[in-house]
This record gives C-alpha cells, structure tokens and sequence, in this order.
C-alpha cells in the first residue's frame, strides 16, 4: 500500500530500522522510543518486521530520521540506523 501511494504521489518512501547495540540486550526501550518519534507526525507510517516504513515529503522525513540518529547514538552509542530510502 505505502509503495503504491508514495510512486503516485512523488513522495518519498523509507524503511528505516533500528540497531542498538551494547545495551546488554535492553532494545525495547530505544524502538518504542523511536517509535515515538514517528508516530507524533502526520506521515504514513506501516511497521513491518525489519522496522518502520515512511512515506512523506523528505524535508517532512529527514529531521525525524536525524531525532531517530540521535537517540540511538545517546543511548547506544554502538547502535545504528538502517534506513532504505525509494
């Protein structure tokens, strides 16, 4: 669905996943927090179970995807984002 309506509109769609390593396996806490982040926006978001695709405009997507960097990196400095982008 998300693949359909970002190739009609022009927009912009990204998965983007999370890697948090070094946390003695405490991740559940970083996801739901990025999580957080995405789901206080407008965009059309679909979790999947590698992460989280995004639709939207990339000046609407790229603030959010650099919040998500650093979240990852304060909390998991080891960890990182994997982000796909169409």
């Amino acid at each position: 669905m998300l693949n359909t309506i970002a190739g009609e509109t022009g927009k912009v769609l990204i998965e983007l996943s999370v890697i948090p390593l070094g946390n003695n396996g405490q991740t559940s806490n970083q996801i739901a927090k990025v999580w957080e982040i995405f789901s206080n926006t407008d965009l059309l978001l679909e979790r999947t179970l590698a992460g989280t695709c995004i639709e939207g405009e990339w000046n609407e997507i790229s603030p959010l995807i650099f919040a998500c960097y650093e979240l990852i990196q304060d909390e998991s400095p080891q960890g990182f984002l994997r982000v796909s982008i169409r």
